[in-house]
């Protein structure tokens, strides 16, 4: 399952060209005689194919430890993979190295809702949901529906973070509102305030 997130993401991700699209298109061609719906071995080598991935991440990495979309891919697959810890930390790099200064807008081709939704999910399972919340305002489409989620999640009163000191960065009017409305059902009246 992996390794066919991996290939498609780096099919429809990658530049025309580039040696992730080379990458992913030999990587297609390999998997999809072995990994069809109709064999009976499709996960008999999950194993070596995991490892396969792992040593080309390292490699890539190692080589090039800027690269914007082999950082995607690698927190792509640790995403896929459950390890959210470790995919919240290459999604934040790749944001770092997709910019040449902070003032640039993040470019289309390597940062989209999909990666501003699961590095919410990252940081609502290590319970730090004021960030959580905070991401949800860079998400272009289905926004509401996010921005919900956070909510309940600020509702909880189980924040590891640092909740209030963050309102600063609270840039959208809707999400101000929900904060502002988690903030007194918790009886913080005082964060509320500042949020203001």
């Amino acid at each position: 399952m992996a390794s066919k997130l991996l290939a498609a993401y780096g099919q429809r991700c990658a530049q025309p060209g580039s040696s992730l699209r080379k990458l992913a298109e030999a990587w297609a061609s390999l998997i999809s005689p072995l990994f069809d719906n109709g064999t009976k071995l499709s996960h008999a080598h999950h194993e070596v194919i995991e490892e396969c991935l792992q040593t080309v991440f390292r490699n890539a990495l190692q080589s090039d430890p800027t690269n914007a979309f082999w950082l995607r891919a690698a927190a792509d697959y640790n995403y896929a993979k459950g390890e959210l810890d470790e995919a919240s930390i290459l999604y934040t790099e790749t944001l770092v190295a997709c910019r040449s200064n902070l003032s640039a807008p993040f470019p289309d081709n390597v940062v989209d809702d999909t990666i501003w939704i699961r590095l919410r999910v990252c940081l609502s399972r290590t319970r730090h949901y004021m960030l959580s919340a905070l991401v949800c305002q860079l998400i272009r489409n289905k926004k509401d529906e996010e921005y919900i989620k956070a909510y309940e999640l600020l509702v909880s009163q189980q924040t590891l973070d640092a909740g209030s000191e963050c309102s600063s960065m609270v840039f959208d009017h809707i999400m101000a509102e929900y904060i502002s409305d988690a903030y007194e059902k918790n009886n913080q009246h005082a964060c509320a305030d500042r949020l203001v």
